[in-house]
Order: structure tokens, then C-alpha cells, then sequence
């Protein structure tokens, strides 16, 4: 569904006013600049803006514990979007189950959900979370759906993503139907312009055969492999200062 501009007159007066105010300042610094984008979406509003292109957003799923399909919690969060090669400050969801990204489209104290096109999507975030839509590789068969991986680390030698996937679940327990989303973490790391998943101290041993002396210190440390902790790890072994 494509959502129409409704406000031509607006859009043109702001325009205007916004390039004469830039042309004046000179540009004086990117930070100004940076400034005027926001004031300008801020003006203009969504309903204006290239995120008013999209298809309604109507799913809906019944659970018994209050999961849900989307990134940490079903409300919006304060974001930003790199969108059709435009800068947005907004509020989206991360629709982790279906590997969608959503904004909430207000016209007329109207309010919709609005799915934005993935193929658009440059990057965004959630709060202080990166995620990149990254481009298509062998290595990411299976779970590269519409192509988004949060960028936890990016060093001199690795990366670190993760892909989140959400599993919906239908059990019959005592005669009752219970639905519910299981959460599933995939952690890859790129090194080298391959992509490789580590699960268990198994698979950084394979990747990194000179280093076992420090992946034994690590799981004697960590059991269980964590955002956190094979982000630590990551930076260690990408930046001897670090230690």
C-alpha cells in the first residue's frame, strides 16, 4: 500500500526556509547540518517523508506468556533509519519473526502500522543497538531472510553480528493450545570476507586454531556464550592494546 503526501503547500515553505537558512550559515560545521535534518523531519512529520512508503502491518499472535514476535519488547522504540538513502529520527518495532522492520503512520488521529520495504533499508537502530542489512553471502543461507544482523563489533580484522530469530511454538499442555515465541541468537563472526557462526568453544577453535591458549582462559571465564562476553572476547583478540 502506498500512503500519499498530503501537505504540497508545507512541504515547499519548509524546503525553501530550510535552504536559505543552510545557505546563510555556510555550512558551517556537519553538526549543523545534522541539525537541519532532524528539524526538517521533525517539521515535515512521517507523513511526508519516504517512511510513508510501505504495506500496513497487521499481524497479530496469541501467546500464553506475554512473548512476542519483536526485538526485546513489543513497544516502539526511539530509533534511526538510513532509508532510501535518507537520514530518519522515529520510533520503530523489529518484527524479529518475520525479519521486518515497522513504523507507526499517523494522519488525521488515524494511526497505522506501516511495514517499510527491507530492500530500502540501508541501516537502523534501536536505541543504542546497530543493526545493518547486510548484503546477501553463501554463508548466510538460511538465515539471511530479509538480510538484518545487529553490527555488535567492527574491528581491524573481525566482526561481530548477530541474527536474531524468533521460533513460534504451538503446544497442546493438559487439552489447552499454548502459543509462544522461543528466542534463538545466532552469533557470527566475519573474518576474512567469510561469514562463520560460533556456538560452542568448538567453533573458535576452528577459526582460530593459534589461539587456543586464549579461548580456554575465555570459557574458563564464561560458560555460556554471551552478547556480552564474545564481544569482550572479540575486542581482546582484535586489539592486543586492549588487554
Amino acid at each position: 500500500m502506498f500512503l500519499k503526501n498530503t501537505t504540497f503547500f508545507k512541504l515547499v515553505t519548509f524546503f525553501n526556509l530550510f535552504i536559505f537558512s543552510h545557505l546563510c550559515l555556510n555550512a558551517q560545521n556537519n553538526d549543523g547540518l545534522a541539525n537541519y535534518y532532524s528539524e526538517f523531519d521533525q517539521y515535515m512529520g512521517i507523513e511526508n517523508s519516504e517512511l510513508n512508503f510501505g504495506s500496513i502491518y497487521n499481524k497479530k499472535y496469541r501467546t500464553f506468556d506475554k512473548s512476542h514476535p519483536f526485538y526485546t519488547t513489543y513497544d516502539y522504540i526511539e530509533g534511526t533509519i538510513l532509508y532510501n538513502n535518507q537520514f530518519y529520527q522515529n520510533q520503530f518495532k523489529y518484527d524479529v519473526f518475520n525479519d521486518l522492520l515497522v513504523v507507526q503512520y499517523i494522519e488525521s488521529e488515524t494511526a497505522s502500522n506501516l511495514c517499510l520495504i527491507s530492500e530500502r533499508i540501508k541501516n537502523f537502530t534501536l536505541g543504542k543497538d546497530i543493526f545493518m542489512r547486510l548484503d546477501y553471502h553463501k554463508d548466510l543461507k538460511g538465515i539471511y531472510r530479509n538480510g538484518f544482523f545487529e553490527s555488535v563489533y567492527t574491528g581491524e580484522l573481525y566482526q561481530f553480528y548477530i541474527k536474531y530469530i524468533k521460533i513460534y511454538q504451538n503446544k497442546i499442555i493438559f487439552n489447552l493450545e499454548r502459543n509462544q515465541f522461543v528466542d534463538q541468537n545466532i552469533y557470527l563472526i566475519k573474518f576474512n570476507e567469510r561469514y562463520y557462526e560460533i556456538s560452542k568453544k568448538k567453533d573458535l577453535l576452528n577459526l582460530l586454531p593459534d589461539r587456543k591458549e586464549e579461548i580456554d582462559s575465555f570459557f574458563v571465564r564464561d560458560n555460556d556464550l554471551t552478547k556480552e562476553s564474545l564481544y569482550h572476547f572479540i575486542l581482546k583478540i582484535d586489539k592486543p592494546e586492549a588487554r
